[in-house]
């Protein structure tokens, strides 16, 4: 059995209220969950795990299979799955989100502008990602037909065999310590 106390770290108050912005919660959005089909037998670790709420704790891995019990329930194809734990079933596995949003905005929920956000700021998070990927192609496509131009020496600038092969590969330091400078300014910016 796993004995855990919990409290605010600040005052020791352990009914003190949180605010609960959009990036410090899970879910993100209201899951609308009328549909799903959850056996009423079933006592969920969290019963209101679909409305959006800060996280109130945190298991890391060395401690997580202490407290997972057998026990599965499977929802069915596409839902997530209930997990039995020593807190009670949890709602694990993935759900088509997009598809909620949509759904959400099409029923004239109030909630509406803030699920527009989101949504948004998924389409805009999946298009800037999918639009790095068109410089890294021409990066790596690059050096087919430039190189041997390059190695010609009627450049002004001659360049080696082995000086090619360093121009054809530098993106991959220079990807290695921009993630690395990306992640630290990440969460400054």
């Amino acid at each position: 059995m796993l004995d855990a106390n919990a409290g605010d770290q600040i005052s020791n108050n352990k009914s003190r209220s949180r605010s609960c912005s959009s990036s410090r919660c899970l879910p993100n959005v209201k899951v609308n969950i009328s549909d799903w089909k959850l056996p009423d037998n079933v006592s969920l670790a969290d019963p209101k795990f679909n409305i959006p709420k800060q996280i109130d704790l945190l298991i890391g891995a060395s401690h997580c299979w202490r407290i997972v019990r057998a026990g599965i329930i499977h929802l069915g194809k596409g839902m997530p799955v209930l997990q039995n734990t020593e807190f009670g079933y949890t709602v694990t596995g993935q759900i088509n989100y997009v598809a909620m949003i949509t759904e959400e905005i099409g029923n004239g929920n109030e909630e509406n502008e803030e699920i527009e956000n989101n949504s948004m700021d998924m389409y805009l998070a999946m298009t800037t990602g999918n639009l790095r990927m068109i410089p890294s192609g021409i990066h790596y496509g690059w050096p087919s037909p430039s190189l041997p131009k390059l190695l010609q020496n009627d450049l002004h600038i001659p360049i080696t065999s082995d000086e090619g092969s360093w121009i054809a590969v530098m993106l991959l330091p220079g990807a290695f310590s921009g993630s690395v400078l990306g992640d630290l300014l990440l969460d400054r910016i």
